[in-house]
């Protein structure tokens, strides 16, 4: 567990808001394979214990995130 990976892990905690305010989908790797290697760097990170510990529901992030959809 890196600095870089420490300074990401609050926003590939919340990749998951882009697909699911853009077409109502999680972004996975099975649509864009090419990115396997990030997918699998981004499911580490977020299998830690201190990122679970310190990131909020994600029932609660979309609802916080809505306000800026436009």
């Amino acid at each position: 567990f890196s600095f870089a990976d420490l300074a990401l892990a609050p926003f590939l905690a919340r990749l998951y808001l882009i697909g699911i305010y853009n077409n109502n989908k999680e972004l996975t790797v099975e649509e864009f394979p090419q990115f396997k290697r990030f997918f699998e760097w981004k499911d580490a990170i977020a299998a830690r214990p201190s990122v679970q510990k310190s990131t909020p529901p994600r029932e609660y992030l979309i609802e916080v995130h809505r306000q800026w959809v436009v």
